[in-house]
C-alpha cells in the first residue's frame, strides 16, 4: 500500500492533502447532472462572448481576452525588437563625420517620399484655400 503523503510532513503538505481531499469529496457530494451543467457553464462564460446589458453590445470572451493579451505583449516585443534594430537608429557615419539617419528610414523616404510630402502639405493647403474662399464672403 503506496501513500499519497510526502516523505517529509509539513504544515504545508498537510494543508494541501486536506485541500484536496476536501475538494475530491464536495465533487462527489454534487449529483453528476448538476456538476456536468456547473462545468458547461462556466465553459460558455469562459469561451462564449457575453452580451453587456451596460453598452449595449457583446463583450468578448475571457478566452479572447486572454489570447489577445497574450498577443499584443508579443507585436509589442517583436515591434521593440525591430524597430530598435540598427536598420532604424541613428547611427555615426565615420564618412560623413555625422550620425545619419538609418538605412530602412532613407529606404521608405525614397519610395514613398513624394506621397509623405503630399501628406503633409495637402491638409495645410487645403486650410489655406478654405480660410481664402471664406475671407472672401
Amino acid at each position: 500500500m503506496t501513500s499519497n503523503l510526502p516523505t517529509t510532513i509539513t504544515e504545508n503538505s498537510l494543508v494541501d492533502q486536506l485541500k484536496d481531499k476536501i475538494k475530491l469529496e464536495l465533487v462527489n457530494l454534487i449529483p453528476e447532472e448538476d456538476f456536468q451543467r456547473m462545468i458547461k457553464t462556466v465553459s460558455d462564460k469562459f469561451f462564449n462572448t457575453q452580451y453587456d446589458r451596460y453598452s449595449g453590445k457583446d463583450k468578448c470572451s475571457d478566452f479572447t481576452s486572454v489570447v489577445l493579451e497574450c498577443l499584443r505583449e508579443d507585436v509589442r516585443e517583436r515591434t521593440k525588437v525591430f524597430l530598435n534594430s540598427s536598420d532604424w537608429k541613428k547611427h555615426w557615419d565615420e564618412e560623413k563625420k555625422d550620425k545619419v539617419v538609418g538605412d530602412k528610414i532613407v529606404e521608405l523616404c525614397k519610395e514613398h517620399g513624394s506621397a509623405m510630402f503630399l501628406g503633409f502639405i495637402e491638409e495645410m493647403m487645403q486650410h489655406v484655400v478654405t480660410r481664402m474662399r471664406n475671407s472672401i464672403y
